[in-house]
Protein backbone atom coordinates (compact mmCIF):
# COMPACT_ATOMS: atom_id res chain seq x y z
CA UNK A 1 0.00 0.00 0.00
CA UNK A 2 2.93 2.39 0.91
CA UNK A 3 4.48 1.76 -2.31
CA UNK A 4 1.23 2.69 -4.50
CA UNK A 5 1.06 6.00 -2.37
CA UNK A 6 4.82 6.41 -3.72
CA UNK A 7 3.85 6.06 -6.94
CA UNK A 8 0.98 8.15 -6.78
CA UNK A 9 2.52 10.94 -5.56
CA UNK A 10 5.84 11.31 -8.31
CA UNK A 11 3.09 10.71 -11.18
CA UNK A 12 1.17 13.31 -9.36
CA UNK A 13 4.52 15.62 -9.43
CA UNK A 14 5.37 14.65 -12.32
CA UNK A 15 2.12 15.81 -14.41
CA UNK A 16 2.46 19.06 -12.77
CA UNK A 17 6.13 19.52 -13.74
CA UNK A 18 5.04 19.01 -17.15
CA UNK A 19 2.09 21.34 -16.95
CA UNK A 20 4.62 24.18 -15.52
CA UNK A 21 7.24 23.33 -18.49
CA UNK A 22 3.80 23.69 -20.88
CA UNK A 23 2.96 27.39 -19.35
CA UNK A 24 6.79 28.23 -19.77
CA UNK A 25 7.05 27.21 -22.76
CA UNK A 26 3.74 29.13 -23.73
CA UNK A 27 4.83 32.11 -23.10
CA UNK A 28 8.09 31.59 -24.70
CA UNK A 29 6.40 30.80 -27.45
CA UNK A 30 4.17 34.16 -27.66
CA UNK A 31 7.42 36.01 -27.28
CA UNK A 32 8.19 34.75 -29.84
CA UNK A 33 5.55 35.42 -32.25
CA UNK A 34 5.46 39.18 -31.13
CA UNK A 35 9.26 39.20 -32.38
CA UNK A 36 8.77 36.94 -35.72
CA UNK A 37 5.70 37.45 -36.63
CA UNK A 38 3.00 34.86 -37.70
CA UNK A 39 5.34 32.42 -39.09
CA UNK A 40 6.98 31.98 -36.18
CA UNK A 41 4.08 31.49 -34.19
CA UNK A 42 3.32 28.79 -35.85
CA UNK A 43 6.75 27.47 -35.95
CA UNK A 44 6.76 27.82 -32.10
CA UNK A 45 3.34 25.81 -32.02
CA UNK A 46 4.15 23.56 -33.88
CA UNK A 47 7.13 23.04 -32.19
CA UNK A 48 5.67 23.15 -28.79
CA UNK A 49 2.76 20.90 -29.45
CA UNK A 50 6.39 18.56 -31.20
CA UNK A 51 8.04 18.80 -27.57
CA UNK A 52 4.70 18.49 -25.95
CA UNK A 53 3.92 15.16 -27.12
CA UNK A 54 7.92 14.69 -27.03
CA UNK A 55 7.92 15.24 -23.12
CA UNK A 56 4.29 13.51 -22.52
CA UNK A 57 6.00 10.18 -24.33
CA UNK A 58 8.74 10.75 -22.36
CA UNK A 59 6.86 11.06 -18.88
CA UNK A 60 4.73 8.29 -19.69
CA UNK A 61 7.84 6.19 -20.35
CA UNK A 62 9.08 7.20 -17.24
CA UNK A 63 6.00 7.26 -15.02
CA UNK A 64 5.18 3.50 -16.35
CA UNK A 65 8.60 2.77 -15.81
CA UNK A 66 8.60 3.68 -12.41
CA UNK A 67 5.02 2.43 -11.79
CA UNK A 68 6.11 -0.66 -13.46
CA UNK A 69 9.24 -0.61 -11.07
CA UNK A 70 7.26 0.22 -7.99
CA UNK A 71 4.89 -2.52 -9.26
CA UNK A 72 7.43 -5.32 -9.57
CA UNK A 73 9.06 -4.13 -6.29
CA UNK A 74 5.77 -4.01 -4.51
CA UNK A 75 4.50 -7.62 -5.91
CA UNK A 76 8.68 -8.99 -4.98
CA UNK A 77 7.87 -7.69 -1.62
CA UNK A 78 4.31 -9.19 -1.44
CA UNK A 79 5.81 -12.62 -3.53
CA UNK A 80 8.91 -12.72 -0.47
CA UNK A 81 6.55 -11.96 2.37
CA UNK A 82 4.09 -14.50 1.51
CA UNK A 83 6.77 -17.02 0.41
CA UNK A 84 8.60 -16.65 3.55
CA UNK A 85 5.29 -16.27 5.63
CA UNK A 86 4.74 -20.00 4.15
CA UNK A 87 8.11 -21.07 4.72
CA UNK A 88 7.73 -19.89 7.99
CA UNK A 89 4.75 -21.95 8.35
CA UNK A 90 6.68 -24.52 7.25
CA UNK A 91 9.33 -24.14 9.12
CA UNK A 92 7.42 -23.67 12.35
CA UNK A 93 5.18 -26.68 11.19
CA UNK A 94 8.37 -29.08 10.70
CA UNK A 95 9.63 -27.60 13.72
CA UNK A 96 5.93 -27.92 15.82
CA UNK A 97 6.43 -31.22 14.53
CA UNK A 98 10.03 -32.26 15.06
CA UNK A 99 9.81 -30.96 18.75
CA UNK A 100 6.58 -32.45 19.60
CA UNK A 101 8.25 -35.96 18.28
CA UNK A 102 11.08 -35.14 20.40
CA UNK A 103 9.02 -34.03 23.08
CA UNK A 104 6.68 -37.34 22.71
CA UNK A 105 9.95 -39.39 22.73
CA UNK A 106 11.42 -37.24 25.42
CA UNK A 107 8.13 -37.96 27.48
CA UNK A 108 7.89 -41.82 26.51
CA UNK A 109 11.56 -42.31 27.58
CA UNK A 110 10.58 -40.61 30.89
CA UNK A 111 7.10 -42.13 31.35
CA UNK A 112 8.78 -45.14 30.37
CA UNK A 113 11.57 -45.15 33.04
CA UNK A 114 8.82 -44.10 35.76
CA UNK A 115 7.19 -46.98 35.03
CA UNK A 116 10.09 -49.38 35.23
CA UNK A 117 10.97 -47.62 38.28
CA UNK A 118 7.54 -48.01 39.99
CA UNK A 119 7.05 -51.94 38.38
CA UNK A 120 10.82 -52.57 39.69
CA UNK A 121 9.81 -50.85 42.97
CA UNK A 122 6.77 -52.76 43.28
CA UNK A 123 8.22 -55.86 42.34
CA UNK A 124 10.84 -55.58 44.77
CA UNK A 125 8.42 -54.10 47.43
CA UNK A 126 6.36 -57.31 46.58
CA UNK A 127 9.31 -59.80 46.80
CA UNK A 128 10.54 -58.56 49.81
CA UNK A 129 7.08 -58.86 51.04
CA UNK A 130 7.32 -62.52 49.94
CA UNK A 131 11.06 -62.88 51.47
CA UNK A 132 9.88 -61.51 54.43
CA UNK A 133 6.50 -63.39 54.62
CA UNK A 134 8.83 -66.69 54.53
CA UNK A 135 11.71 -65.37 56.26
CA UNK A 136 9.32 -64.70 59.12
CA UNK A 137 7.77 -67.84 58.62
CA UNK A 138 10.87 -70.10 58.34
CA UNK A 139 11.85 -67.95 61.55
CA UNK A 140 8.79 -68.82 63.58
CA UNK A 141 9.23 -72.61 62.40
CA UNK A 142 12.83 -72.61 63.91
CA UNK A 143 11.95 -70.58 66.54
CA UNK A 144 9.14 -72.74 67.71
CA UNK A 145 11.19 -75.82 66.76
CA UNK A 146 13.60 -74.38 69.01
CA UNK A 147 11.01 -73.66 71.68
CA UNK A 148 9.78 -77.48 71.12
CA UNK A 149 13.18 -78.61 71.92
CA UNK A 150 13.58 -76.02 74.43
CA UNK A 151 10.22 -77.08 76.56
CA UNK A 152 9.61 -80.27 75.77
CA UNK A 153 10.90 -81.67 79.13
CA UNK A 154 12.00 -85.05 79.66
CA UNK A 155 12.97 -87.28 82.71
CA UNK A 156 15.33 -90.14 83.08
CA UNK A 157 13.12 -92.21 85.72
CA UNK A 158 9.07 -91.31 84.61
CA UNK A 159 9.25 -93.68 81.34
CA UNK A 160 6.03 -96.24 81.48
CA UNK A 161 5.23 -94.47 84.67
CA UNK A 162 1.07 -94.26 85.49
CA UNK A 163 1.55 -90.47 85.83
CA UNK A 164 4.18 -89.78 83.19
CA UNK A 165 1.87 -87.64 80.59
CA UNK A 166 0.71 -85.40 83.90
CA UNK A 167 4.32 -84.83 85.33
CA UNK A 168 5.94 -83.90 81.88
CA UNK A 169 2.73 -81.56 81.43
CA UNK A 170 2.93 -79.67 84.93
CA UNK A 171 6.70 -79.88 84.08
CA UNK A 172 6.81 -77.98 81.16
CA UNK A 173 4.07 -75.27 83.06
CA UNK A 174 7.23 -74.79 85.57
CA UNK A 175 4.59 -76.08 88.51
CA UNK A 176 7.20 -79.26 89.15
CA UNK A 177 11.22 -80.02 88.08
CA UNK A 178 13.49 -82.94 88.83
CA UNK A 179 16.66 -83.11 89.94
CA UNK A 180 20.05 -82.10 88.66
CA UNK A 181 20.74 -85.90 87.49
CA UNK A 182 18.16 -85.74 85.53
CA UNK A 183 16.01 -88.01 87.11
CA UNK A 184 12.13 -87.05 88.92
CA UNK A 185 11.76 -90.04 91.48
CA UNK A 186 7.98 -89.94 91.17
CA UNK A 187 7.86 -92.36 93.87
CA UNK A 188 9.80 -90.27 96.63
CA UNK A 189 7.75 -88.63 99.01
CA UNK A 190 7.27 -85.09 99.32
CA UNK A 191 7.86 -82.64 101.94
CA UNK A 192 5.15 -80.08 103.19
CA UNK A 193 7.43 -76.83 102.06
CA UNK A 194 8.02 -78.66 98.85
CA UNK A 195 4.06 -79.12 98.06
CA UNK A 196 3.02 -75.49 99.43
CA UNK A 197 5.67 -74.34 96.26
CA UNK A 198 3.44 -76.90 94.07
CA UNK A 199 -0.11 -75.20 95.12
CA UNK A 200 1.03 -71.47 94.94
CA UNK A 201 2.83 -71.66 91.25
CA UNK A 202 -0.17 -73.69 89.92
CA UNK A 203 -2.77 -71.09 91.83
CA UNK A 204 -0.54 -68.17 90.64
CA UNK A 205 -0.30 -67.03 94.51
CA UNK A 206 2.15 -64.32 95.12
CA UNK A 207 1.07 -62.35 97.98
CA UNK A 208 3.11 -62.51 100.94
CA UNK A 209 2.39 -61.71 104.65
CA UNK A 210 4.35 -61.71 107.90
CA UNK A 211 5.22 -65.03 109.71
CA UNK A 212 6.34 -66.18 113.01
CA UNK A 213 7.17 -69.80 113.07
CA UNK A 214 10.02 -71.02 115.32
CA UNK A 215 11.54 -73.72 112.61
CA UNK A 216 11.16 -71.01 109.43
CA UNK A 217 14.59 -69.45 109.12
CA UNK A 218 14.43 -66.01 107.16
CA UNK A 219 17.26 -67.30 104.89
CA UNK A 220 15.60 -70.53 103.97
CA UNK A 221 13.98 -71.08 100.02
CA UNK A 222 10.62 -71.94 101.89
CA UNK A 223 10.63 -68.87 103.93
CA UNK A 224 8.41 -66.88 101.18
CA UNK A 225 6.61 -70.34 100.35
CA UNK A 226 5.00 -70.61 103.82
CA UNK A 227 4.54 -66.84 103.48
CA UNK A 228 2.51 -66.82 100.48
CA UNK A 229 0.99 -70.26 102.09
CA UNK A 230 0.07 -67.99 105.04
CA UNK A 231 -1.75 -65.34 102.81
CA UNK A 232 -3.50 -67.79 100.98
CA UNK A 233 -5.12 -69.74 103.78
CA UNK A 234 -4.86 -72.55 102.88
CA UNK A 235 -2.32 -73.96 105.84
CA UNK A 236 -1.35 -73.32 109.04
CA UNK A 237 1.25 -74.57 111.38
CA UNK A 238 0.78 -76.46 114.83
CA UNK A 239 0.06 -75.66 118.15
CA UNK A 240 3.76 -75.36 119.32
CA UNK A 241 4.31 -72.43 116.91
CA UNK A 242 6.06 -74.53 114.42
CA UNK A 243 5.22 -75.42 110.36
CA UNK A 244 7.76 -78.50 110.25
CA UNK A 245 8.24 -77.23 106.30
CA UNK A 246 10.56 -79.92 105.73
CA UNK A 247 8.28 -82.88 107.13
CA UNK A 248 7.22 -85.54 104.63
CA UNK A 249 3.14 -84.11 103.52
CA UNK A 250 0.75 -87.21 104.76
CA UNK A 251 -2.51 -87.29 101.78
CA UNK A 252 -4.96 -86.25 104.72
CA UNK A 253 -3.31 -83.42 104.79
CA UNK A 254 -3.35 -82.73 101.67
CA UNK A 255 -6.77 -83.31 101.24
CA UNK A 256 -7.46 -80.93 103.68
CA UNK A 257 -5.48 -78.15 101.67
CA UNK A 258 -7.33 -78.96 98.41
CA UNK A 259 -10.72 -78.63 100.10
CA UNK A 260 -9.51 -75.55 101.91
CA UNK A 261 -8.37 -73.55 98.46
CA UNK A 262 -11.88 -74.87 96.51
CA UNK A 263 -13.37 -73.63 99.30
CA UNK A 264 -15.54 -77.55 99.78
CA UNK A 265 -18.00 -78.27 101.79
CA UNK A 266 -16.96 -81.03 104.65
CA UNK A 267 -18.51 -84.61 104.01
CA UNK A 268 -17.82 -86.93 106.37
CA UNK A 269 -20.17 -88.95 105.91
CA UNK A 270 -18.83 -89.14 102.15
CA UNK A 271 -15.45 -90.66 103.95
CA UNK A 272 -17.01 -93.86 104.96
CA UNK A 273 -16.37 -95.32 101.57
CA UNK A 274 -12.71 -95.93 102.65
CA UNK A 275 -12.00 -98.68 105.16
CA UNK A 276 -8.95 -97.82 106.28
CA UNK A 277 -8.60 -95.06 109.58
CA UNK A 278 -8.68 -91.29 109.33
CA UNK A 279 -7.85 -88.90 111.23
CA UNK A 280 -11.14 -87.47 112.71
CA UNK A 281 -10.15 -83.77 111.96
CA UNK A 282 -9.82 -84.74 108.51
CA UNK A 283 -12.57 -86.76 107.38
CA UNK A 284 -15.08 -84.01 106.75
CA UNK A 285 -11.86 -83.13 104.06
CA UNK A 286 -11.15 -86.71 102.74
CA UNK A 287 -14.87 -87.27 102.19
CA UNK A 288 -15.01 -83.67 100.25
CA UNK A 289 -12.28 -84.11 97.63
CA UNK A 290 -13.43 -87.50 96.97
CA UNK A 291 -16.89 -86.34 96.07
CA UNK A 292 -15.06 -83.64 93.90
CA UNK A 293 -12.62 -86.65 92.40
CA UNK A 294 -9.29 -84.49 93.67
CA UNK A 295 -8.12 -87.68 95.32
CA UNK A 296 -9.83 -91.03 94.48
CA UNK A 297 -8.06 -93.19 97.15
CA UNK A 298 -6.47 -96.85 96.13
CA UNK A 299 -8.69 -100.02 95.15
CA UNK A 300 -7.04 -103.54 96.05
CA UNK A 301 -7.49 -107.25 94.01
CA UNK A 302 -10.69 -107.59 96.53
CA UNK A 303 -12.25 -104.49 95.35
CA UNK A 304 -11.16 -103.00 99.04
CA UNK A 305 -10.88 -99.22 98.78
CA UNK A 306 -8.63 -97.22 100.78
CA UNK A 307 -7.47 -93.91 101.11
CA UNK A 308 -4.19 -93.90 102.54
CA UNK A 309 -4.88 -91.06 104.66
CA UNK A 310 -2.02 -91.58 107.18
CA UNK A 311 0.90 -92.35 104.38
CA UNK A 312 3.01 -89.90 103.13
CA UNK A 313 1.82 -88.42 99.54
CA UNK A 314 4.33 -89.14 97.07
CA UNK A 315 5.69 -87.05 94.51
CA UNK A 316 3.49 -88.20 91.32
CA UNK A 317 0.42 -88.31 93.62
CA UNK A 318 1.05 -84.78 94.25
CA UNK A 319 1.32 -83.99 90.63
CA UNK A 320 -1.80 -85.51 89.91
CA UNK A 321 -3.96 -84.18 92.59
CA UNK A 322 -3.38 -80.77 91.37
CA UNK A 323 -4.01 -82.11 87.91
CA UNK A 324 -7.46 -83.14 88.76
CA UNK A 325 -7.86 -80.01 90.47
CA UNK A 326 -7.37 -78.18 87.88
CA UNK A 327 -9.42 -80.52 85.31
CA UNK A 328 -12.09 -80.01 87.51
CA UNK A 329 -12.17 -76.63 87.27
CA UNK A 330 -11.71 -76.77 83.87
CA UNK A 331 -14.86 -79.04 83.53
CA UNK A 332 -16.86 -77.26 86.13
CA UNK A 333 -16.28 -73.42 83.62
CA UNK A 334 -17.58 -75.67 80.46
CA UNK A 335 -20.59 -76.63 82.93
CA UNK A 336 -21.01 -72.77 83.27
CA UNK A 337 -19.99 -71.67 80.12
CA UNK A 338 -22.66 -74.26 78.83
CA UNK A 339 -25.18 -73.06 81.65
CA UNK A 340 -24.67 -69.22 80.09
CA UNK A 341 -25.31 -70.68 76.36
CA UNK A 342 -28.39 -72.32 77.50
CA UNK A 343 -29.15 -68.96 78.98
CA UNK A 344 -28.63 -66.89 75.77
CA UNK A 345 -30.65 -69.70 73.73
CA UNK A 346 -33.56 -69.49 75.96
CA UNK A 347 -33.23 -65.55 76.02
CA UNK A 348 -33.40 -65.96 72.38
CA UNK A 349 -36.43 -68.63 71.53
CA UNK A 350 -38.19 -65.86 74.66
CA UNK A 351 -37.01 -62.79 72.09
CA UNK A 352 -38.33 -65.18 69.05
CA UNK A 353 -41.80 -65.89 71.16
CA UNK A 354 -41.86 -62.17 71.44
CA UNK A 355 -41.62 -61.57 68.04
CA UNK A 356 -43.78 -64.27 67.25
CA UNK A 357 -46.57 -62.73 69.37
CA UNK A 358 -45.94 -59.10 68.31
CA UNK A 359 -46.03 -60.44 65.00
CA UNK A 360 -49.59 -62.20 65.63
CA UNK A 361 -50.74 -58.72 67.33
CA UNK A 362 -49.70 -56.73 63.76
CA UNK A 363 -51.72 -60.10 62.01
CA UNK A 364 -54.87 -59.37 64.08
CA UNK A 365 -54.48 -55.42 63.96
CA UNK A 366 -54.20 -56.17 60.23
CA UNK A 367 -57.63 -58.17 60.20
CA UNK A 368 -59.28 -55.95 62.38
CA UNK A 369 -58.43 -52.97 59.75
CA UNK A 370 -60.31 -55.58 57.23
CA UNK A 371 -63.14 -55.93 58.70
CA UNK A 372 -63.37 -52.11 59.50
CA UNK A 373 -63.10 -51.65 55.71
CA UNK A 374 -65.03 -54.27 54.73
CA UNK A 375 -67.93 -52.43 57.23
CA UNK A 376 -67.50 -48.98 55.52
CA UNK A 377 -67.82 -51.06 52.24
CA UNK A 378 -70.68 -52.74 53.09
CA UNK A 379 -72.10 -49.62 54.31
CA UNK A 380 -70.81 -47.64 51.04
CA UNK A 381 -73.10 -50.59 49.22
CA UNK A 382 -75.83 -50.32 51.27
CA UNK A 383 -76.37 -46.56 51.16
CA UNK A 384 -75.39 -47.09 47.57
CA UNK A 385 -79.03 -48.97 47.18
CA UNK A 386 -80.68 -46.52 49.46
CA UNK A 387 -79.61 -44.19 47.13
CA UNK A 388 -80.94 -46.23 44.00
CA UNK A 389 -84.24 -46.97 45.93
CA UNK A 390 -84.35 -43.63 45.97
CA UNK A 391 -83.92 -43.01 42.45
CA UNK A 392 -86.21 -45.94 41.62
CA UNK A 393 -88.84 -44.28 43.80
CA UNK A 394 -88.32 -41.10 42.23
CA UNK A 395 -88.95 -42.42 38.84
CA UNK A 396 -92.02 -43.99 39.78
CA UNK A 397 -93.32 -40.88 41.01
CA UNK A 398 -92.31 -39.05 37.71
CA UNK A 399 -94.11 -41.74 35.76
CA UNK A 400 -96.66 -41.55 38.41
CA UNK A 401 -97.23 -37.67 37.24
CA UNK A 402 -96.98 -38.94 33.73
CA UNK A 403 -99.73 -40.82 33.78
CA UNK A 404 -102.01 -38.55 35.57
CA UNK A 405 -101.11 -36.01 33.20
CA UNK A 406 -101.98 -38.15 30.33
CA UNK A 407 -105.05 -39.46 32.27
CA UNK A 408 -106.11 -35.39 32.00
CA UNK A 409 -105.36 -34.73 28.89
CA UNK A 410 -107.44 -37.54 27.97
CA UNK A 411 -110.71 -36.52 30.05
CA UNK A 412 -110.34 -32.91 28.25
CA UNK A 413 -110.39 -34.33 25.16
Amino acid sequence: MKGKDNVKRILGLLVAAIMMLTSVGMVFAEGADLENGDAADTSVVDQTEASDEENDEAADEENDEAADEENDEAADEENDEAADEENDEASNEENDEASDEEDDEASDEENDEASDEENDEASDEENDEASDEENDEASDEENDEASDEENTVTFSDIEGHWAADRIILWAEKEVVSGYPDGSFKPENNITRAEFMSLINKSMGYITEVAIDYSDVPENEWYASVVRRAEAAGYISGYGDGTMKPENFITREEVAAIISKINQLEQDAEASEVFTDAISAWAKGHVGAVAAARYMNGYVDNQEVRTFGALNNIKRAEAVVVIHNMFRELEEQDEEVDEDENNNEEQDEEVDEDENNNEEQDEEVDEDENNDEEQDEEVDEDENNDEEQDEEVDEDENNDEKQDEEEGNDTEQN
